[in-house]
């Protein structure tokens, strides 16, 4: 079986885990990454499962594009110079992301579900557009003529993968130009209850989530991570893409919507190409169940999900009849109990705030509402598997047994908080959270 592939029982080595256990001093994202291109050259690091196929990279040809990207398109940017990333998602995404850090420029991804009517979601990011002054917008061939009419985007270099440079080709740029303090990449926050605001990610607190990634994923198997998520969330390229890279993994990506018109294509792919960690918001999880039971016992019966390690629950609410159902419909193709894990996380923290560095099964736990607005965790009932909410209280369902960094505590229960330098920090010009979107637990209606 070649290098790399789905059950070639690729393993992480005690030093390469180690030199994951902390940032080091000066060390980049991208230089992490780089690095698998010489030590597993021939193993697969990308797959884009598409309607006419399947395009596969190695960590070789991926990291060669990425490169030829730096040196072309990105050769006539200054350092620090910010790149807006507008397109869909794809192997060229991957690369002009891996492009940008390595160049020691800022990619800020940008909500583009879709080549389709792309002035639409452009006019959405219009307040993303001003505040984080761009120089450059990295897209896609087919969509060069709709932004370069946008007037927003009126005299920024609209740039492809195949873009060449007017002038000479840049040198590539060293460890001495960027380091592991500066920024990385700008992610807004989604906006839902104000104007998006820019979160800064230097390339040190991205190793730091590496390294909290590394501590919950925790056994020697190389990861593989099968996601649906879109690239311009921060769960869909760290955990969907990124983690995989860094690790000298693979991640296999399925195109949104591909995922909506289908819910079953995640878990088939998962199968065919033997993923071990998939992650999403509950929702995803939910029509993965009920996809799947519509279509029969045959259906679930076929699958052989014994490969999964992880299936992180979060970027919403969790609901707790979500993961037990989850759970029980797929223990038929082999899901270990174990593999649910509910986990809290917020672009303001760099991602992941919540975790367990050991597999255990999820519990639910009731919280005196009143007393969580004061600031304090108070139960209000005994832990349970699954149960309904106690009246005038607050449900929590997780599967963490210890922090990812500092933790804060009140009354005798630990509250992890993921510590990672500069992670969570606004970006000049945003302005700062003031709590508005924050809403209070209401009280029942009296009867």
């Amino acid at each position: 079986m070649a290098t790399g592939t789905p059950g070639s029982g690729m393993q992480i080595s005690q030093s390469d885990r180690n030199g994951l256990s902390a940032p080091s001093a000066g060390r980049r994202a991208n230089d992490v990454i780089g690095e698998w291109a010489g030590r597993r050259p021939d193993a697969v690091a990308l797959r884009i499962v598409g309607t006419a196929g399947t395009e596969v990279l190695t960590h070789r040809r991926l990291w060669d594009r990425a490169c030829r990207i730096r040196d072309h398109a990105f050769a006539e940017l200054p350092v620090g110079a910010r790149v807006v990333m507008a397109q869909a998602g794809g192997a060229d995404y991957v690369a002009g992301f891996l492009a940008a850090l390595e160049a020691g420029l800022v990619p800020v991804p940008l909500y583009l579900p879709d080549a389709d009517a792309p002035e639409r979601f452009v006019q959405r990011a219009h307040h993303i557009l001003r505040d984080c002054a761009p120089s450059a917008v990295y897209t896609s061939a087919e969509l060069v003529d709709a932004l370069g009419r946008d007037a927003v985007l009126n005299g920024l270099s609209i740039l492809t993968a195949d873009s060449m440079p007017e002038t000479s080709r840049r040198p590539s740029v060293g460890a001495a130009t960027t380091t592991a303090g500066q920024v990385a990449f700008l992610q807004y926050s989604s906006g839902s209850t104000g104007e998006p605001k820019g979160i800064v990610n230097t390339h040190e607190s991205m190793l730091r989530q590496l390294a909290i990634a590394m501590a919950l994923w925790n056994r020697p198997d190389g990861i593989h991570t099968v996601s649906w998520l879109p690239l311009y969330h921060d769960l869909g390229i760290f955990w969907g893409v990124l983690l995989a890279l860094a690790t000298g993994g693979s991640a296999t990506l399925i195109s949104p919507f591909d995922f909506v018109r289908n819910p079953r294509i995640w878990l088939e792919t998962v199968d065919e190409v033997r993923g071990n960690w998939i992650a999403g918001p509950d929702f995803a999880y939910r029509l993965c169940v009920d996809a799947f039971e519509a279509a029969g016992d045959a259906a679930i019966e076929s699958l052989d999900l014994s490969c999964l390690r992880l299936a992180t629950n979060g970027a919403e609410p969790v609901r707790p009849s979500t993961l037990h159902d989850f759970a029980a419909t797929f223990r038929r193709a082999g899901l270990p109990a174990e593999a649910m894990a509910p986990q809290y996380g917020l672009a303001e923290a760099g991602l992941a705030v919540t975790g367990t560095c050991n597999p255990r099964l999820w519990v639910q736990a009731s919280f005196d509402a009143e007393q969580l607005n004061r600031g304090r965790a108070v139960k209000v009932s005994g832990i349970r598997r699954v149960g309904a909410a106690a009246p005038w209280s607050v449900v929590v369902t997780a599967r963490s047994s210890g922090t990812c960094g500092s933790s804060i505590r009140t009354d005798g229960l630990s509250c992890p908080m993921a510590r990672s330098a500069r992670c969570g920090s606004l970006a000049p010009g945003c302005r700062k959270d003031t709590g508005a979107g924050r809403r209070r637990p209401r009280k029942p209606s009296a009867p």
